[in-house]
């Protein structure tokens, strides 16, 4: 929570090439391409549980308004994030890391553990994606 991308202790070499992953960027969502054949998985009982967790709180909650939109988990969570993305940007501007892999802080929520799967493969993509443009700047250089 408090270093969240822990690159003030990287003990650094010549020669090396220092990579970070900031999960926590605000950049667009950035998924790769999939094939139309995939089929869409149904809702999981990851989700569903989720749904009715969330149902149960509104309901024993009397100060509720049941159309809520922004409930108290949003708001920590929001917290949270802003939190991680600040003390983020400050690590950043002290130790630049020569890849900076950002993945959207919009791809997935707290509690999206249903979406492990999706979120390794949109890792790859990003570093992928990531180390091709390094290389390319080193290469015009």
């Amino acid at each position: 929570m408090v270093n969240n991308l822990p690159i003030d202790h990287v003990k650094r070499h010549k020669g090396d090439i220092l990579i970070a992953v900031n999960v926590n960027a605000p950049v667009p969502v950035d998924k790769p391409v999939v094939p139309e054949h995939i089929e869409v998985a149904k809702l999981s009982s990851y989700q569903e549980k989720m749904k009715e967790f969330y149902s149960h709180l509104q309901a024993i909650n009397p100060l509720a308004d049941h159309e809520e939109k922004f409930g108290y988990f949003d708001v920590i969570n929001k917290t949270i994030s802003f939190m991680t993305h600040h003390t983020t940007q400050l690590s950043l501007e002290k130790h630049t890391p020569d890849i900076l892999i950002n993945v959207s802080h919009d791809c997935c929520g707290t509690l999206d553990f249903y979406k492990a799967e999706e979120m390794v493969e949109m890792g790859k993509h990003t570093a992928i994606r990531s180390i091709e443009a390094y290389r390319n700047e080193i290469n015009s250089i």
